[in-house]
């Protein structure tokens, strides 16, 4: 432990790693004690390099082997290897290594020219891997060497993995050539883990996962316990299919980045109003872009916080953050919001027209109606105790519980049915005192009468006799307010009556009005049309039209008026009911 200081900085999961995997390959666990640079290796490190030896016809794989393997592999051509006896003198390399692969076409004779004795294993695998690759999957030379560049493990990724993979992805997983030319790493996936995935984890989201790794090809790289530790996180926080199908690139974070992130959404109130959103998953993505945002627009005196200008394209925040005023975007999250809240019975369409006519509605933030919301929800719970709340002018005050992150309700007992006594008496004083007159509350003074006129709470305190005296009857004082209030309701009726009346008479006029007024003939009907035709015409075409109009009615008026002529006495159509000279 003085010797190799770093070992203290492993916990003991790395450890049972390390002991696991040299385990796994055969070695007795005292290896470690003799060979402590092995800690130094990554566990899926050591397991490459042993594979990789093993494919290259070792015969005996060493620790100390291991550790000199990019020495034996970059520094030592196949002649020297052979010549120190690490590998059998009488065999061909070349076929060796080649038989790792499972795809070659049968005419394939020959895949690397010139002599194999002066190449180093490492070389002669490279081109081993860009002939296959060319040969399965349309590899260019040059696109071999960028992805090489890009992706430096691959040169270290035993043949037979690479050859599994290549199968799982292209029978299996229906993956196209050129995604994975284009996602070179996929070639540096674990076909185990691979396999558990598809078999094991099946779906994410609600869609098959081979669907979503077509369309996110990282997630093939992922491990297995990984992905299915980060589906349970989202479980448990309540975040279903839908927001995970949204933005499957939440799977790439770590689970312990997740959950902190949720858990950190959830008390911060400019995300917790977004949680039931099916976008909400972009927000805990992005969230250290979206914190600088949101702190930065605060600055600015800018509220109305959007989901596309929070976690949007940076176009999009910078258009917003420079745009005068401050206003919530289209109004798409609170329209939303307040739909899925009030279900099916309401669409969007008529949701949003019911906001629009408040005049500001675009520029109030959705964190107020949160507020506005819990407010409301204070004043209630302070009215249990009394014999009647105060109605709320709210409308949706019921349907807007979804803004509480637990509802809760409790049970209390109240005055209602003392009090309703109590008014019982005044009302049957009142209707005595004017017999034969029977008035109704219009919903207007209703809704007046349920809010001036409710009872006080009834104190935790008071004695049995306090009670008995509630059942007496109302004062001389009380006796005067209820006066008031009748004859307020009287003056109400009147001029509500007065009101119905002279919009009756309006309406009568009105009607008056519209059977005074002459029926159009057939004529003037006619005319309109034509003019609609004409207007429709082009500058030409009307000229002409207009031309021959006239000429067919001046046609028709001369004939007409030479048929007066010969019949002086007679009447026209027209003109029909005039009594004619002959008549007279």
């Amino acid at each position: 432990m003085l010797k190799q200081p770093y070992i203290t900085k492993f916990c003991e999961e790395d450890i049972q790693s390390m002991v696991k995997t040299i385990y796994d390959l055969g070695y007795p666990k005292d290896i470690l004690i003799d060979y402590p640079n092995l800690f130094y290796m990554l566990p899926v490190t050591l397991k490459n390099r042993y594979k990789i030896l093993e494919e290259c016809g070792f015969n005996e794989v060493t620790p100390q082997l291991l550790l000199s393997y990019l020495n034996v592999m970059k520094q030592k051509t196949v002649g020297e290897l052979r010549n120190h006896g690490l590998i059998p003198q009488f065999f061909n390399m070349e076929n060796r290594l080649a038989s790792c692969m499972t795809q070659w076409p049968t005419s394939l004779t020959t895949l690397i020219y010139g002599d194999v004795n002066l190449l180093t294993l490492h070389s002669l695998r490279l081109k081993i891997i860009q002939r296959y690759l060319e040969l399965v999957i349309d590899l260019t030379e040059d696109e071999f060497l960028r992805g090489l560049k890009t992706y430096p493990t691959l040169q270290h990724r035993p043949l037979k993995a690479i050859n599994e993979t290549l199968v799982i992805l292209q029978s299996k997983v229906a993956m196209p050539k050129y995604k994975i030319k284009s996602n070179l790493y996929l070639i540096h996936a674990d076909p185990d883990n691979l396999t558990q995935i598809l078999f094991k984890l099946r779906e994410l989201g609600g869609i098959d996962i081979k669907d979503v790794i077509r369309m996110y090809p990282k997630l093939a790289a992922k491990n297995y316990s990984t992905l299915q530790e980060i589906k349970d996180i989202l479980k448990k926080h309540g975040i279903g299919p839908e927001a995970q199908s949204r933005c499957f690139q939440v799977f790439t974070l770590s689970p312990k980045t997740v959950d902190e992130r949720i858990i950190h959404a959830k008390t911060t109130p400019e995300f917790s109003i977004y949680i039931n959103h099916p976008r909400f998953l972009k927000m805990i993505l992005y969230n250290k872009t979206v914190l600088k945002r949101i702190i930065n627009l605060k600055n600015q005196n800018k509220n109305c916080l959007s989901l596309n200008v929070l976690s949007g394209c940076s176009v999009r925040y910078e258009s917003f953050e420079k745009a005068p005023g401050d206003r919530l975007g289209k109004g798409k999250d609170l329209v939303f919001a307040i739909s899925q809240v009030l279900g099916s019975g309401f669409s969007t369409k008529n949701i949003r027209n019911r906001l629009r006519k408040h005049p500001f509605w675009i520029n109030i933030p959705l964190i107020e109606v949160k507020d506005s919301y819990n407010r409301y929800k204070r004043k209630q719970k302070q009215s249990i105790g009394s014999a009647r709340a105060k109605n709320s002018k709210w409308q949706f005050y019921e349907r807007l519980r979804y803004l509480e992150n637990t509802p809760s309700e409790r049970q209390g007992r109240t005055s209602v049915e003392k009090e309703q006594q109590s008014s019982a008496s005044v009302e049957k004083e009142v209707t005595n005192t004017s017999p034969g007159v029977e008035y109704e509350d219009t919903p207007h003074e209703a809704a007046y009468t349920s809010v001036h006129n409710t009872p006080s709470k009834e104190l935790p305190g008071t004695s049995k006799s306090t009670q008995v005296r509630s059942n007496i009857p109302l004062s001389n004082s009380s006796e005067k307010s209820t006066v008031k209030n009748t004859k307020r309701k009287r003056q109400k009726e009147d001029e509500f009556i007065k009101f119905m009346k002279d919009r009756e008479e309006n309406r009568h006029r009105q009607l008056e009005s519209l059977k005074s007024q002459e029926s159009v003939d057939d004529i003037s009907t006619f005319t309109k049309h034509i003019e609609m035709m004409l207007r429709k015409l082009s500058a030409r075409s009307r000229v002409m039209a207009k031309t021959e109009i006239f000429n067919i009615v001046s046609k028709y008026e001369i004939r007409d008026i030479e048929d007066q002529t010969e019949r002086p006495y007679t009447s026209s159509p027209s003109n029909s009911h005039i009594p004619t000279i002959a008549a007279l």
